[in-house]
């Protein structure tokens, strides 16, 4: 019986191995995850897949499309952690309440409140509100990136750019959008230290 009971755990475990490898949802344990040095902005599903193989949430299907999406933009990487496999990092990180979203940038961490409740949803609002997730941590990334309004402003942002980024270099954005696209701030947090970005928006454009 007892050999029994191993295949049925093994059985189990291997069913609620949420994301296989070629999933576009990276495995991340604690050899590998995101901390302030990190290129990229995350977002994070902490699952049990204990508890998954008994009562599945049926969350991936929307955490994969979204990883797939932005996988193909190149702005937010998409993770996700076993807390069965990696009990310490997920109690060194307070995560009791499982299943679990956060997004990870620059080190700091933001939970999703809405994790408890997304698998009541349908898809589309469990995309809705991942996303939603994942654009707010980018967004967060803006004052990474100097909004040029006039000339005057030019040497300001030359002289913070050499001095505040190790390779003396900045970027300069010519846009006819009042927003930064998630693109620039991807590449904004990515460069942080290295490159200064400078956006010059649409009506500003006199300056070109």
């Amino acid at each position: 019986p007892h050999h029994h009971h191993q295949q049925q755990q093994q059985q189990q475990q291997r069913a609620a191995e949420l994301y296989l490898r070629r999933s576009p949802v990276t495995r991340l344990g604690a050899p590998k995850f995101p901390d302030s040095k990190s290129k990229h902005v995350w977002l994070i599903h902490y699952y049990s897949s204990s508890t998954e193989a008994k009562r599945p949430s049926g969350l991936e299907e929307a955490v994969e499309k979204l990883a797939a999406k932005l996988k193909e933009q190149g702005t937010v990487k998409v993770g996700a952690v076993d807390c069965d496999r990696e009990r310490q990092l997920c109690s060194s990180r307070r995560k009791q309440q499982l299943p679990l979203f956060e997004t990870v940038a620059a080190g700091e961490a933001v939970p999703l409140d809405s994790s408890a409740t997304l698998h009541s949803k349908g898809l589309n609002e469990q995309l809705k509100a991942l996303h939603v997730h994942a654009t707010a941590a980018l967004q967060a990334q803006q004052h990474r990136v100097h909004n040029l309004r006039r000339e005057a402003a030019l040497p300001d942002v030359l002289s913070q750019g050499t001095s505040g980024a190790k390779w003396r270099v900045t970027v300069f954005v010519f846009t006819d959008k009042f927003e930064s696209s998630p693109v620039l701030l991807s590449l904004a947090h990515q460069f942080r230290g290295d490159v200064s970005f400078a956006e010059v928006r649409g009506s500003n454009l006199a300056l070109g």
